[in-house]
This record gives C-alpha cells, sequence and structure tokens, in this order.
C-alpha cells in the first residue's frame, strides 16, 4: 500500500512538472496554442531571463491592473525563459532556444516577444520595422516610437479595440523610466 502511495505521489509531481524543472516549451506553446485557437486570441509568446531587467518591467506591466484584463482578453501569454547564466541553466524551459530561434529572435537580446496566430504563424514580433527596415529588438517599449510601433504589432495581431489600445499606450506611458 505504501509503494503505491509513493508511485501515485511521485507520477502527480512528475505531471506538473515540479520535480523534474521547467516544463518543456514545446508542451506550453501547443497548449497556448490549442486555448488560444478555442478562445478566438492570439498568443503572446515572450521570452525572458532572470538577470533581464527589461523582462522583469515587461513582466509588471502585463500584471499592472488597467492592462492585464484588457491583454487577457485577447491574448494566451507563455514565457520561455532562455539565455540563463551557467549557474542558472536548470531554469531554462526545454527547448525554449529553439523557439527563440523559430520565431526570428535569435541574437536578438531579452525581452523578445512574438504574436503568434493559434497555428503557430507569427503574426509580428519584438523587432521594429519602419520603411521595410529592421531596427532591432524593442523588448520592453520604452520610447515614444517603441510604445507606437509596439501598439501597432497589437492591433495588426488580434481584434483590439481602440479604446483598449489607448489603455495599453496609457499604461506605457505612465511605466516609461523617468528620463
Amino acid at each position: 500500500m505504501r509503494r503505491l502511495a509513493l508511485v501515485l505521489t511521485l507520477a502527480s509531481l512528475a505531471g506538473s512538472g515540479w520535480a523534474f524543472g521547467p516544463e518543456p516549451a514545446d508542451a506550453m506553446v501547443t497548449r497556448a496554442q490549442a486555448r488560444a485557437k478555442a478562445e478566438k486570441k492570439t498568443v503572446f509568446l515572450a521570452f525572458h531571463a532572470s538577470w533581464c531587467g527589461w523582462c522583469k518591467r515587461l513582466e509588471a506591466w502585463l500584471e499592472r491592473p488597467a492592462v492585464k484584463p484588457v491583454w487577457e482578453k485577447h491574448f494566451v501569454t507563455v514565457w520561455l525563459t532562455v539565455m540563463e547564466s551557467e549557474d542558472k541553466k536548470a531554469l531554462e524551459n526545454p527547448g525554449g532556444a529553439s523557439w527563440l530561434e523559430r520565431v526570428g529572435g535569435k541574437g536578438e537580446g531579452l525581452p523578445f516577444f512574438a504574436l503568434l496566430t493559434s497555428t503557430g504563424s507569427v503574426a509580428a514580433d519584438s523587432r521594429r520595422v519602419e520603411s521595410g527596415k529592421r531596427l532591432g529588438n524593442v523588448g520592453y517599449p520604452a520610447a515614444h516610437e517603441e510604445v507606437a510601433w509596439f501598439l501597432t504589432a497589437v492591433q495588426s495581431s488580434t481584434k483590439i479595440t481602440p479604446a483598449e489600445i489607448a489603455v495599453l499606450k496609457r499604461e506605457l506611458e505612465a511605466a516609461a523610466p523617468k528620463r
């Protein structure tokens, strides 16, 4: 009887991912795509690391009381941990680096994000484009031109309303670093 209880406990822990480290990226993205398809949303696939200050800023912005309900209405968010220092490699999601490369973020820095359709195609990513030229990874949109570009990318990938875009813009401007 004790052996059965131990086996069931270990199976439960294995199913939660807790006993074996971070969940594999493929499983997380697949689940998010299924949910996005069922709920008619876009997947916000974001890459971060424990050492990344701009990543923490983006995470905090998405949790702001005015942003969170708007964001969750339109997006299924997936955070994949990548590019950790050697002593924190265990924090990385297995396969996360492959996803970063797959969506065009290899060598772009963190945070990096891609807005995915429910079928997995990239609708937009965090590389700012103007006049057909890629100007680099926005990551966390702080400067005026980055905010404008970010909001355009969000609008192009979902059915967000102008009023909701105004909320996101106001909250980005309120959270902008003081200069």
